[in-house]
């Protein structure tokens, strides 16, 4: 889990262990998400974690899957392709990826959502 948005390496997400609460499903469009990110924004990307209900193993059949998405910079371009990247893998696998975005140079750990990703969040 990220303790805080700031640079680290992150490993591939094939090569980490999701919970078993997740779907065959859901840890392909997960792991198809979070490696087109990392294609996208090569050596910009400071982490990625899915966060919420379906990190705690409470969501339900459709629940989204909330995705954190930390870069070392991010501007409006950035953002919008991280969006285009989770609708495409939306309509790819059937599934709802609701994305959040941080940067390095702006995120606020100590706010709500923030430290709802440090409680519950799962590296992808």
């Amino acid at each position: 889990m990220l303790q805080s948005c700031r640079t680290q390496d992150v490993v591939c997400c094939t090569a980490v262990t999701l919970p078993a609460h997740l779907s065959p499903l859901e840890r392909q469009a997960l792991a198809a998400f979070a490696d087109g990110i990392r294609a996208a924004f090569p050596g910009r990307v400071v982490g990625i974690e899915l966060f919420g209900s379906r990190a705690r193993g409470t969501g339900r059949d459709d629940s989204d899957l909330d995705v954190f998405v930390c870069l070392a910079t991010a501007n409006r371009a950035d953002k919008k392709r991280i969006f285009e990247q989770a609708f495409d893998v939306s309509l790819e696998y059937g599934l709802t990826l609701s994305p959040l975005v941080g940067s390095a140079d702006n995120w606020q750990r100590d706010m709500p959502i923030g430290r709802a990703i440090q409680r519950d969040g799962v590296q992808l």
